[in-house]
C-alpha cells in the first residue's frame, strides 16, 4: 500500500494517481540547485499546502519566466482539490515586476484577502490563497 503526502489516503501499490486528493502519486519534487539568497535574479516562493506541507519554488527574473499553478499534474504548483481549476493561475516576471494573472474560473484566487480580478503585480510579503493553499512571495 502507498500514502499519498498530501492528504494521507492510502491505495494500492499499482495506483499512480490518489483518489482522496487526485494528486500524482510518483511526481515528487526535485531539490532546486542552491542559490545564494543575495542572488536578486530570483524570486522566491513558500507554498503551504493543506496548513502543513510546504516547500519552496524559484522564478528566474527574466522576461517571460513563468510558474503555473492548478490541480493538474502539469502544472509547477500542483494544488490537490476539485475546486481548483486546472491552470488557475499564472506568476510570471515581466517589465521588472512579479505578476500574477488569474486563468481559471472554478475558484477565486485572494491576495491578501482581497479577490484577484485579472491581472496584478504582487510585492515581497503578498500571499496568494488558492483553495487550500497559501503562496507567499518571500523575496523578490
Amino acid at each position: 500500500m502507498k500514502t499519498c503526502p498530501y492528504c494521507k489516503s492510502t491505495t494500492f501499490d499499482d495506483m499512480d494517481i490518489c483518489y482522496g486528493c487526485l494528486h500524482p502519486l510518483e511526481q515528487t519534487l526535485e531539490a532546486l540547485p542552491s542559490v545564494s539568497l543575495e542572488d536578486a535574479r530570483i524570486a522566491r516562493f513558500s507554498v503551504v499546502l493543506l496548513g502543513a506541507f510546504s516547500y519552496e519554488m524559484r522564478l528566474k527574473k527574466r522576461e517571460g519566466a513563468l510558474l503555473t499553478v492548478g490541480s493538474a499534474s502539469a502544472n509547477n504548483i500542483v494544488i490537490p482539490s476539485a475546486a481548483v481549476a486546472q491552470h488557475q493561475l499564472d506568476i510570471f516576471y515581466s517589465q521588472e515586476r512579479i505578476w500574477i494573472e488569474e486563468k481559471g474560473l472554478s475558484c477565486e484566487t485572494d491576495i491578501d484577502g482581497i479577490p484577484l480580478l485579472g491581472t496584478r503585480s504582487i510585492k515581497p510579503g503578498a500571499q496568494l490563497q488558492v483553495g487550500d493553499a497559501v503562496i507567499t512571495l518571500v523575496s523578490d
